[in-house]
């Protein structure tokens, strides 16, 4: 009933989303296998595409599947369009609710940038099911947390991921771009930037994205640690 509440939901409607939801997920909740740096358990063999990139086929940035979930339904909206700030990190929440098994081995603190969408994947992380993440969640975390819920995701897992990694890539290269005037080691800068420039690329290429994501993601588990 809070749930339905805070999204302006019918409660009948919910309950059968969520005895759907609990038909279909397998005991344990999937994000706790995960360690807080999203580095456990991410695909074995690196140059195999993830499921939902089939036949090779890869949406370009200007298909209406890459084009993200802001002009998909949802009931928590008033005007019926999700609000145009949900972009790949959102999409990517939706897929830790719904098929957390699916995204668990490729997500991480860094990836998110707004401190509301991390501090959810956090919630996630800590909570044993999504009534402890709501229970103990900030009142702005669970708020979204609670909207997430009720939507489901519009696209395939990793592609959700990938398009996430891009923009956490262009980020980074924006980041790059202005700090170079005034850095110490101009030549790694230039190193970093071709690396990150690389690995966008190679996210488009079903046969190079998995291991992409996988080099993208330990590069930035480096910067973490080392403060970049």
């Amino acid at each position: 009933m809070d749930v339905a509440s805070r999204c302006r939901f019918e409660p009948d409607r919910l309950r059968a989303q969520l005895d759907g939801m609990r038909s279909r997920t397998r005991p344990g909740y999937g994000l706790t296998g995960a360690s807080p740096g999203g580095r456990a358990g991410r695909r074995a063999v690196a140059n195999e595409p993830p499921d939902g990139w089939r036949d090779g086929a890869d949406p370009g940035p200007g298909s209406a599947e890459a084009s993200g979930p802001s002009s998909v339904a949802s009931p928590a909206g008033g005007n019926g369009t999700r609000q145009a700030e949900d972009g790949p990190a959102a999409e990517v929440l939706r897929h830790a609710i719904h098929n957390p098994e699916a995204v668990s081995r490729w997500l991480a603190d860094d990836l998110f940038e707004d401190p509301v969408q991390a501090g959810v994947y956090r919630a996630l992380l800590d909570a044993e099911s999504h009534a402890d993440a709501l229970a103990t969640a900030p009142s702005q975390i669970a708020d979204l947390l609670a909207r997430l819920l009720v939507e489901e995701p519009t696209s395939e897992p990793f592609d959700a991921v990938r398009r996430l990694l891009t923009e956490v890539a262009r980020r980074r290269i924006v980041t790059l771009r202005l700090v170079s005037a005034t850095s110490g080691d101009p030549a790694q800068t230039l190193s970093e930037l071709a690396f990150l420039n690389r690995a966008i690329d190679d996210l488009r290429d079903p046969r190079a994205a998995a291991d992409s994501a996988d080099r993208l993601l330990a590069w930035l588990g480096q910067r973490v640690g080392d403060g970049g």
